[in-house]
């Protein structure tokens, strides 16, 4: 997952397609956590904000019936140390951005 976009138009089109993608792979009750779990733990902690940051924050908000499957592994990187808080940092400015507005 390559830095999003410039062109805000072209890069909602992109989230929206990742968030439909992810989606697909959801009835898989038990294999679908356990892979973005993987997902998460290959990509945090990370200094540079990416398209999968915004991508994740995205499929919670569109099916917040598998947010768990982003939210805990997230939550378990923080309790083992693994990853810090940082509310301008990946992914939690990406969490944030969804329910404030910007000056963007």
């Amino acid at each position: 997952f390559w830095p999003p976009p410039h062109d805000a138009q072209q890069k909602q089109v992109q989230i929206l397609a990742y968030v439909e993608y992810f989606g697909q792979f959801t009835s898989d009750s038990e294999q679908f956590p356990e892979d973005v779990a993987q997902l998460i733990q290959s990509c945090y902690p990370a200094k540079e904000k990416r398209l999968v940051d915004e991508v994740l924050a995205t499929f919670v908000l569109h099916q917040p019936e598998h947010g768990h499957a982003v939210v805990h592994p997230i939550l378990s990187r923080i309790i083992d140390g693994t990853l810090s808080y940082d509310r301008h940092g990946s992914p939690f400015n990406s969490f944030i951005s969804l329910f404030t507005q910007t000056s963007e």
